[in-house]
């Protein structure tokens, strides 16, 4: 009896809109790091995989392929965040920084330096 009244004690009592924010912060996030979710999974699950054979586990079978799920999963994400905060969040400055140059006009005035291509050909 100390059991359950001890754990309906311990439960936060979140308003459904702070679960609302709470989720939607999880689902932009888990959203952000999707392609690299999808880039790394193939191997991370190959590596895991080839992991638990060298140990002496093949998993075969509904409740092994379940269980290693469930290692995958947590794996795969944080592979995953990590290649998108050391490689694809630089990448996308890089191109942020490309685009805002482009704007401010200073791919834009060496690209008017050149002669324009119908001159060149009209003559």
């Amino acid at each position: 009896m100390p059991l359950a009244a001890g754990s309906a004690g311990a439960r936060p009592s979140w308003k459904a809109s702070e679960r609302k924010a709470v989720l939607s912060r999880a689902a932009a996030w888990l959203g952000s790091i999707s392609f690299s979710f999808y880039l790394a999974h193939g191997l991370v699950i190959g590596v895991a995989f080839k992991l638990c054979v060298h140990f002496g586990w093949k998993p075969s079978g509904i409740k092994d392929g379940l269980l290693f799920a469930m290692l995958c999963l947590p794996l795969t994400t944080a592979v995953s965040a990590v290649t998108y905060y050391l490689i694809e969040l630089p990448f996308l400055s890089l191109r942020r920084n490309y685009r805002q140059a482009q704007r401010g006009g200073v791919l834009v005035a060496e690209r008017e330096k050149a002669p324009p291509a119908e001159a060149s050909g009209a003559s």
